[in-house]
């Protein structure tokens, strides 16, 4: 590639993210339509922080390791463009999303493989159990927990990462009853609700919450 190419790929570069940054869906369909990929690699100056020695990261990841909700719920209106299995090293888009149970909730509901074998032994529910279990915050404890209970909610197997009888566990299994109550109380209310529709807009709208049949397994 020469100077002039070069230079080239960097400008289209800066003027995609540049428009994605601005929610811009016209100037978007635009560079899609010129070939340029949502799966570009974005590059971090010297000066910024790496994350295990890696300067570059996909689009979805560099956004998710920043922490940015709005662009992240943006960018996944275009899903369909994205590969949300990517991996760096030991990092996909579900480690990554670990500090906030909001980007764990879209990947979820995004479709995230959930059960996708990284190249190291930490996954993205062990990741979260060792972060529970060392919180120093109610915060941060009740948001690692949230996010484990979605996992499991959504079909993650968790038997091999929670040790019995730890803190994690007695914790999870408390939520989980507490959710399955919940839900089979608004179960009740919403059938008397939607009296004539056989059930199926009430379980719809419960299996957005939990998916009680997956949380039965770990009661």
């Amino acid at each position: 590639m020469n100077g002039d190419d070069q230079n080239h790929t960097l400008t289209k570069q800066d003027e995609f993210l540049y428009v994605l940054y601005k929610h811009d869906l016209v100037q978007i369909r635009r560079l899609f339509d010129d070939g340029f990929s949502l799966n570009v690699i974005v590059e971090r100056s010297s000066g910024e922080r790496r994350l295990d020695g890696v300067n570059h990261f996909p689009l979805i990841l560099e956004i998710i390791e920043r922490g940015d909700i709005d662009l992240l719920v943006f960018l996944l209106t275009f899903k369909k463009e994205i590969d949300l299995e990517v991996q760096v090293g030991r990092h996909n888009a579900l480690t990554l999303s670990k500090h906030s149970y909001i980007m764990t909730h879209l990947l979820i509901q995004a479709g995230v493989n959930l059960q996708t074998n990284l190249l190291s032994n930490i996954t993205p529910f062990k990741d979260r159990v060792m972060l529970c279990t060392n919180s120093k915050t109610v915060r941060d404890y009740q948001n690692y927990l949230s996010q484990l209970l979605m996992l499991m909610s959504a079909g993650m197997r968790p038997q091999l990462f929670v040790p019995p009888g730890s803190r994690v566990r007695i914790a999870l299994k408390k939520f989980e009853s507490k959710c399955i109550d919940c839900l089979c109380a608004a179960q009740e209310s919403l059938d008397h609700v939607f009296q004539d529709d056989d059930g199926n807009l009430t379980e719809i709208i419960c299996q957005f919450v939990y998916k009680i049949e997956n949380l039965n397994k770990y009661i």
